[in-house]
Order: structure tokens, then C-alpha cells, then sequence
């Protein structure tokens, strides 16, 4: 018995899901005392939880000022935390047991949602 993956993209924002974003977001910057954040302030990120809490918007916005806390507590804040990960004194005794890249060379796949990196792969690839 085998288990099977399935990849595919999710499904386009609907014009529902446009409003319900709108609607997350009025009352999140209503309710968090320092606003949303820009990098998690975007459709794509506030559809995810729409979609994660079927729409249920009083636990989105309590789930959500959590996360924030959480993020603050590790340091995940910030639009360069993502550069600054690695150097992060509470990350770097675990990045030998982390799979991950740390190469520039990366490209976007929409259909896949992921990165790829060429240069992991053995392709050369000029930057025009």
C-alpha cells in the first residue's frame, strides 16, 4: 500500500474570498495595537488563513495576534529575517540538521509553489 502524492496550484482568489480578505483585514488592524505586519500583510497570506479557518474570522484574528507574538519571540520579524535567519545565535547550533539552501541563484515556479535552485542541480544559468 502506497500513499499518493498529488501538487497542484491552489485555486484562484475568488471575488468572495476578495471581500473576506478585506473584511480579515479591516478588523485585524482594528484589533492588533501595532498593525499588520507588511510582510504578512499581503491577499495571498490572509487568504491562506481564510482558507486554513474556513472563513471563521473571530479565530482568525485571535490565531493570528498569537502568531505574531510567536514570530517576535523568535525573531522572525522584520523584511530581512529571512537573510538574517541563519545568523539567528538560536538557529545556528540546529542548521547542521536543517536541509536547507543558502544560494542566491533561485527561481520562482507558480505552477510548483517552490524554489529552485539551479546551481543544487549541476545547470549553470546566466543572469540577464
Amino acid at each position: 500500500m502506497g500513499v499518493k502524492t498529488e501538487f497542484r496550484p491552489s485555486e484562484p482568489i475568488s471575488d468572495l474570498e476578495k471581500s473576506q480578505i478585506n473584511s480579515v483585514r479591516a478588523m485585524l488592524k482594528e484589533r492588533l495595537p501595532n498593525g499588520i505586519p507588511d510582510d504578512v500583510n499581503t491577499d495571498l497570506n490572509l487568504c491562506r488563513w481564510l482558507r486554513g479557518y474556513h472563513g471563521d474570522m473571530e479565530r482568525i484574528v485571535k490565531n493570528f495576534a498569537t502568531y505574531l507574538a510567536s514570530r517576535q519571540a523568535a525573531g522572525f520579524v522584520g523584511e530581512d529575517f529571512a537573510e538574517k535567519f541563519f545568523d539567528l545565535p538560536d538557529i545556528a547550533p540546529f542548521l547542521q540538521y536543517i536541509a536547507s539552501s543558502r544560494l542566491q541563484d533561485r527561481q520562482w515556479s507558480d505552477e510548483h509553489n517552490a524554489f529552485y535552485s539551479s546551481k543544487e542541480h549541476g545547470h549553470n544559468q546566466k543572469s540577464s
